[in-house]
């Protein structure tokens, strides 16, 4: 692109609006293209992220002020969105009330969707990873019990899920 104005030309009269998804994990390098490409010409370009959600800290994501440095480089007005289309209202409710937790600041969301889940979720802590390993194998236990098929039951862990397939499989059998 250095190289080739032309190119940098092509691809902007192609793509005169762009989005970024998931922004709060681009890299120094994504940016730099970003503003290679699309900084000059006039372009309508919207960045979409979450900085609580920034799982990508490995690939040398962005420091802190990645939107501060988007307003830097491109201008724009940041806005927070306050519907949530996807997750049902007991959910954004406990979304609600962790991210105030973690950040006081935090702007509460409602939920667009209709209906509700009776046990959207479960909140807890264990003291030690065998009582979490037994009371997730008997949830598991009594939703097979209950006559839930096993292909609908599904355990969503952070890191390392061999440790959990392990100390679960064992209990649960």
């Amino acid at each position: 692109l250095r190289e080739n104005p032309q190119l940098i030309s092509a691809i902007g009269s192609v793509y005169p609006f762009v989005f970024v998804d998931e922004f709060q994990d681009t890299t120094r390098l994504q940016l730099d293209l970003l503003e290679q490409v699309f900084g000059k010409a006039p372009h309508c370009i919207t960045v979409v992220g979450d900085t609580k959600q920034r799982i990508m800290g490995w690939t040398g994501f962005l420091p802190d002020d990645a939107f501060g440095e988007f307003q830097r480089l491109f201008g724009g007005t940041p806005t927070s969105l306050a519907e949530n289309h996807r997750a049902v209202p007991a959910l954004v409710a406990r979304k609600n009330t962790l991210g105030i937790q973690s950040e006081p600041t935090t702007r509460a969301s409602t939920s667009t969707r209709l209906g509700n889940s009776s046990r959207p979720d479960q909140l807890g802590t264990c003291s030690t990873s065998r009582v979490l390993f037994e009371s997730v194998a008997d949830e598991i236990r009594g939703a097979l019990d209950s006559g839930v098929p096993a292909r609908q039951i599904g355990v969503l862990v952070r890191t390392k899920p061999m440790n959990y397939v392990n100390g679960l499989k064992t209990r649960v059998e």
